[in-house]
């Protein structure tokens, strides 16, 4: 039977019992309605994961117990990101949702031109911390013990400077692009794949991605929404790796 699983971000090889935060106790208690001595399982979002005992259900907190031998897991044989427009709230969860399922070493995510703009004139770092809950339950899910980093820029510009190096291959994805993603667009160095908003690229991003010598590839002939394609790009890229 599977267990279920937990984030403990102090959870290291020397922990013989850890105490769980306020939202990983609330959903124990609460929506799975574990019990005293039940067992689950512990990652610490740096690849370490382990099997715990609930030692103690507090009113406010849980405690759990070491119950197996503490477990690192391998790192991926290659280093992705994903460079992510902001969208509506839902399309951002989603598509946030679903790359850290898919599997990506980091999130940087840009303020587009073409923002959408219901999320405009909002918090974006408000939104980016919220996210944060998000990549933990996606993780917990899929089983993923390596929590990725999340980052925020004002705009793609900063982004691409901040990631400016000979050895990334960088690949966009719009329908300005010469020709379909392959295999063939992919190197043995770190990979970055980007994706634009709902409205596309602007002009000026356009110019932006080619002056930095950005390849851009088609996904196909069909239309797909910014989240979709943001989540078809990256489960073609780790499939030509050979890591789905």
């Amino acid at each position: 039977m599977k267990l279920h699983r937990f984030y403990n971000k102090s959870f290291t090889e020397s922990s013989l019992d850890i105490e769980l935060d306020d939202l990983q106790s609330n959903h124990l208690k609460r929506a799975l309605r574990l019990h005293e001595s039940d067992e689950v399982e512990v990652f610490n979002g740096s690849g370490l994961y382990a099997n715990f005992v609930i030692k103690e259900l507090g009113r406010t907190n849980v405690r759990l117990a070491l119950n197996s031998k503490i477990n690192q897991s391998p790192k991926a044989p290659h280093k992705i990101s994903s460079l992510l427009p902001i969208l509506k709230k839902d399309s951002l969860t989603f598509m946030i949702q679903k790359i850290v399922e898919i599997g990506m070493h980091e999130i940087i995510l840009y303020k587009p031109r073409n923002i959408d703009q219901s999320v405009a004139k909002k918090d974006l770092q408000k939104i980016v911390n919220k996210l944060e809950e998000v990549v933990i339950s996606a993780c917990k899910q899929s089983g993923n013990n390596y929590l990725p980093k999340i980052r925020l820029f004002p705009n793609l510009e900063e982004a691409l400077n901040m990631k400016n190096a000979h050895n990334i291959n960088i690949i966009a994805f719009d329908f300005s692009g010469k020709g379909t993603f392959l295999q063939s667009d992919i190197s043995e160095s770190e990979q970055i794949i980007i994706s634009g908003p709902e409205s596309g690229f602007s002009d000026d991003e356009l110019k932006l991605l080619n002056f930095h010598n950005v390849n851009i590839r088609l996904l196909g002939k069909n239309i797909l929404r910014a989240e979709t394609a943001a989540i078809v790009g990256a489960t073609l890229l780790q499939n030509y790796l050979g890591e789905l």
